[in-house]
């Protein structure tokens, strides 16, 4: 179960609780499309941008100033109209595309925004909130949320679904109506997966969870872009459980993603605020889960066929943005050794979808980026390093040597190092300048200088850009592996690194070519490269772990209880053999 802190202020919850049967279809209920914007921020190329506007103040916006969106070419960092769809047969307009910039924060950190100049005067209202799914959880499972929201007087109803939720910037298919009570009106809907599912599910929802929120809202400007930011305060409650909420987000009325971005910097100068990923409905569904959070692995990855190298790369680095601050809660929460573990891989993906597309990431904030990922990553590693020379060395050594008091006490000594590792660890997640870095990734990644102007290479196919790098790196890397039954650990090391970067680099790039014998090709592909890279794994492991007792005043008694069993002949051995299978792979790119 997650961690409950003492709860937050919520506004009073309706007189009665919602109902638990199951929602019935209303077909005489009236349906309400929301108007949908001229069109959406989305990132892509654009015209240079004037920093100076970076640093101009929020304000409220003007009465009788209309939001609006700028519209541009879709994939441009200007914005484009989505095809998004309509939820109800008889409504004529496309239902919108929700974006936003979601945020986190406490209780004093929304104290300190509405105590900013630009929510003088916002409006403040309490929204009280009933999620539904079916038992098995058939719609969250396919990604769909379906709510019912009261205030005041109305009941409106909210299906979401699809769409993009990558480190903090959510761009998803919306679609919204009045409703006659607190049900579901499920009636008159589109053709289609959501629609299809939805109205097969008719019968069997029930109300899931609940949220309480009260809710500032005040519409800012920042120069010529406008956006609405929302304050939500209040708790999540499922299952005899409950989490409390501090949220802000930033929907753009006008203006561009870098404006986005620029609304939440003045916001952080009043309030520690952090790049959030997880919805109230992640929230809920948690909640009923009744478990602490865990470390999560890497999503699929996002590259498809027909998008250009730009594209992938934002594609690639959004899921790693979203791996980083999925597993930040199990180790903030929980301190689970596995999120640290997922939360270092996010950052090792990261860091090597930049170096692989320097090629097209040539701006002047390239680095600067990458060094401040690398600093976070090292943050990380000492509690990494010593959860598995603990796991994988120590602790067996002691449980086949339990009377050997000089292993016992170097694993207490560890475990306090471990300790203090991890406070490290939680003290860099709390800091500014990991909140910033976040937000500055992110920002650089939607709407950085990178996308300025034309560039063949960005602006061309993936599958070009991927196979030519695939085909560079995995030549020079086998060429490179040639002499691995000679060399040293440090350059075994690096080769050892290598060869990560190149399975990144296919995990990457797999989706972009299509066709059964590309994917049977690139799996066995990516076997070879995990072979090869285990080994040489277990190789560094040992080197490591070496190092750590090359210190100890016990040393010499210490290396045979830890590494007495191990043949590094035969580990060097099987990595010569991995190198050579690796060799003969068929690459799936050409």
């Amino acid at each position: 179960m997650p961690a409950t802190a003492p709860r937050a202020p919520a506004p009073p919850r309706p007189s009665s609780s919602p109902s638990t049967a199951p929602a019935q279809p209303s077909p005489t209920a009236a349906s309400r499309s929301r108007a949908p914007p001229a069109g959406a921020p989305s990132p892509g190329p654009a015209g240079p941008r004037s920093r100076e506007r970076a640093s101009r103040a929020l304000e409220p916006l003007r009465p009788g100033t209309t939001p609006r969106f700028r519209c541009g070419k879709p994939g441009g960092r200007t914005g484009g109209t989505s095809g998004a769809r309509s939820m109800g047969r008889d409504q004529t307009p496309p239902a919108p595309r929700e974006v936003e910039l979601k945020l986190e924060t406490d209780e004093a950190g929304l104290a300190a925004l509405r105590a900013h100049p630009a929510f003088e005067g916002a409006a403040v209202k309490a929204l009280h909130a009933t999620y539904f799914d079916t038992p098995d959880r058939e719609l969250r499972k396919a990604g769909i949320s379906l709510r019912v929201r009261r205030s005041g007087d109305r009941r409106i109803q909210t299906v979401k679904a699809g769409g993009r939720a990558g480190a903090g910037l959510f761009d998803r298919d919306e679609w919204e109506r009045d409703v006659t009570g607190d049900q579901p009106d499920l009636s008159g809907l589109d053709d289609g997966p959501v629609g299809d599912l939805l109205a097969d599910v008719a019968g069997r929802i029930a109300p899931a969870f609940t949220v309480h929120v009260e809710r500032t809202t005040a519409e800012v400007a920042r120069g010529e872009a406008a956006a609405e930011v929302t304050l939500d305060e209040g708790v999540v409650e499922a299952g005899g459980r409950e989490e409390p909420v501090a949220e802000v987000e930033i929907e753009l009325r006008h203006g561009t993603v870098a404006d986005l971005f620029a609304i939440a910097r003045r916001l952080s100068e009043a309030a520690p605020l952090r790049l959030g990923i997880r919805t109230k409905a992640d929230r809920g569904y948690a909640l009923l889960a009744g478990k602490p959070p865990k470390g999560v692995k890497s999503p699929a990855p996002h590259v498809t066929p027909g998008m250009s190298a730009g594209e992938g790369f934002q594609a690639i680095a959004r899921g790693c943005l979203a791996h980083l601050l999925r597993n930040e809660p199990a180790l903030r929460l929980a301190r689970d050794p596995d999120a640290v573990h997922q939360m270092r891989v996010a950052m090792r993906r990261l860091r090597a979808a930049i170096s692989l597309h320097k090629p097209i990431l040539a701006d002047e904030r390239r680095d600067a980026v990458a060094a401040e990922v690398k600093w976070a990553a090292s943050e990380l590693g000492d509690a990494r390093d010593l959860d598995v020379f603990i796991a994988r060395t120590l602790q067996p050594a002691l449980k086949a040597n339990p009377d050997e008091e000089d292993l016992a006490g170097f694993l207490q000594r560890l475990e306090g190092e471990r300790a203090r590792a991890y406070e490290r660890a939680l003290a860099a997640l709390r800091s500014p300048r990991f909140r910033a870095m976040l937000l500055d990734l992110a920002e650089w990644v939607e709407a950085g200088p990178w996308l300025d102007g034309e560039d063949e290479a960005r602006d061309g196919p993936v599958e070009t850009f991927a196979a030519g790098l695939l085909g560079r790196r995995a030549k020079r890397l086998v060429k490179r592996g040639a002499r691995l039954a000679d060399m040293e650990p440090e350059p075994r090391h690096e080769l050892r690194i290598a060869v990560k970067k190149l399975r990144y680099a296919v995990e990457f790039f797999t989706p972009a070519f299509e066709g059964r014998k590309a994917a049977r090709r690139a799996k066995a592909y990516l076997g070879a490269l995990e072979r090869l890279q285990e080994h040489l794994g277990d190789l560094n492991d040992l080197a490591v772990g070496r190092a750590r007792l090359a210190g100890e005043p016990h040393a010499s008694r210490l290396d045979p209880l830890l590494f007495g069993r191990v043949d590094e002949s035969r580990m060097l051995a099987e990595a010569v053999d991995a190198h050579d299978d690796l060799a003969d792979a068929r690459r799936f790119w050409t």
